[in-house]
């Protein structure tokens, strides 16, 4: 009894730690044509255009400010156990700390995540408004990663590629800066938030909630929400190889 019970524990911490990911958007803005493509698939009232060279790499989109592209998707709500994971890269050209340009997931008007630069209280930023206010929930409007506590972080702009990156869950949402994209996190940061059950249906990118940015544009590639769920494929295969652990253990 004692061999079964510890070979059962083994096996549902493996089939635990089993998980893919399913995407709901993932733009490179590799497949387009032109400008024209690349806007029809975002639609917007905006002059944002479709850039050949400089992405991370290839092809980018550059956004000057103001209205935002956009997608819809179907309702989805992250938990703890299945969380959302929304990241994009930023292209900062170091000119200006009065920066405008985020993306973001929302649905309509609640629950709102922006990644980004905004320029109050500093640059690199992001925000998490309108989730559930019942505590513990917070909704903290505009955090400066150079606010978290933590050494060498000099929030300021920086010439280059960015990634900045939000985990998203029923509880609590971690979000994460990489400056150059290199693999490097510089900060992280989690806040204690509760989506509504209103959940995601919407990506956008440009200026945050439609505002202008007086310190110029954003090139941003490399889009990706998906949601991280367990396997079924791979926990049926883990279970079957637990069951004959045991019998092997029981002959």
């Amino acid at each position: 009894m004692r061999t079964s019970v510890v070979l059962s524990a083994a096996g549902a911490a493996l089939l635990s730690s089993v998980a893919f990911a399913a995407p709901i958007i993932d733009e490179s803005f590799e497949s387009y044509a032109s400008t024209a493509a690349m806007q029809a698939a975002w639609p917007a009232a905006t002059v944002s255009s479709l850039q050949t060279t400089g992405g991370n790499p290839g092809q980018f989109a550059q956004h000057p400010g103001g209205a935002v592209n956009a997608k819809t998707f179907a309702a989805v709500n992250p938990t703890d156990a299945q969380p959302l994971k929304f990241s994009i890269d930023i292209f900062d050209d170091g000119t200006s700390a009065n920066k405008r340009m985020t993306a973001g997931i929302r649905a309509g008007a609640s629950n709102i995540v922006e990644l980004g630069f905004f320029n109050a209280p500093s640059h690199f930023a992001f925000r998490v408004i309108n989730f559930s206010s019942v505590a513990p929930s917070t909704n903290p409007n505009w955090v400066a990663f150079d606010t978290l506590g933590q050494s060498g972080i000099n929030n300021v702009p920086n010439l280059g590629w960015h990634r900045i990156t939000a985990m998203i869950g029923d509880t609590t949402s971690t979000f994460t800066l990489d400056r150059g994209a290199d693999g490097s996190i510089e900060a992280t940061h989690t806040v204690t938030t509760t989506p509504t059950a209103a959940g995601f249906t919407e990506l956008r990118f440009g200026g945050p909630s439609g505002l202008a940015s007086a310190g110029g544009g954003a090139g941003f590639d490399n889009i990706l929400l998906e949601q991280v769920i367990p396997e079924p494929a791979s926990l049926g295969l883990l279970a079957m190889g637990a069951v004959s652990m045991l019998r092997r253990r029981r002959a």
